[in-house]
């Protein structure tokens, strides 16, 4: 979204994933949101560190609107190990967090020195190469390094922003995903599916959500 060409491929991503989404059935028209999810998801997501005021500032988006919310650094702590293994030639070091609901393992080398990684993964003495929650329902690995000359803005764009917390962004991301009837008025949306009785088959990355606010 920070390149010129950026909105534009962002939209024509939107409209494909929308088009692949909508399921004629019976005379009817519904919406199959898991079409959609690994498309779009975390697309608009973006986070930015503020070291002066100790929290992350995050960017996302839900229904078409921009929210922002902020959490403390304190909540990303780390323990790292002595494994180590190498990615993409980098010698890269192991660490262990426990991060709003799930326990990650991440690589970080020291040689790449940005205190940076993927989705909210950051905070180390070196870049997140890999990344993996326990059970591996979500990981990251990094496929290449190349340098850029485009400026990066923690927001680009010029839609309004909504403030919230991250605690009830979250749920109600969820509650879309499982009850987009609700806020679809006159289509009709196939529930998830579930691998069990009472267990969505799959969740948001952060599980935290559902802990009182």
């Amino acid at each position: 979204m920070a390149r010129p060409d950026g909105k534009e491929k962002y939209q024509l991503m939107s409209r494909e994933a929308m088009k692949d989404a909508i399921v004629h059935e019976n005379g009817e028209m519904r919406i199959d949101m898991s079409r959609v999810k690994n498309r779009l998801t975390g697309l608009r997501f973006r986070s930015h560190a503020s070291r002066m005021q100790m929290c992350l500032t995050f960017y996302d988006s839900m229904a078409k609107e921009d929210y922002m919310y902020q959490v403390p650094m304190s909540d990303l702590l780390w323990e790292v190990g002595d494994s180590v293994k190498t990615i993409l030639g980098y010698e890269c070091q192991q660490a262990v967090s426990d991060y709003h609901g799930r326990r990650w393992t991440v690589w970080f080398a020291p040689d790449v020195p940005v205190s940076s990684g993927p989705w909210q993964l950051m905070g180390l003495p070196g870049l997140i190469m890999e990344a993996e929650s326990d059970g591996g329902e979500y990981s990251f690995t990094i496929t290449g390094l190349e340098a850029a000359d485009c400026p990066i803005t923690p927001r680009p764009g010029e839609r309004d922003l909504f403030k919230t917390t991250r605690k009830k962004f979250l749920a109600e991301k969820r509650d879309r995903h499982l009850n987009p009837e609700k806020y679809m008025p006159g289509c009709h949306a196939r529930k998830p599916r579930r691998c069990h009785e009472g267990s969505p088959s799959h969740d948001l990355i952060e599980t935290d959500y559902k802990d009182k606010q």
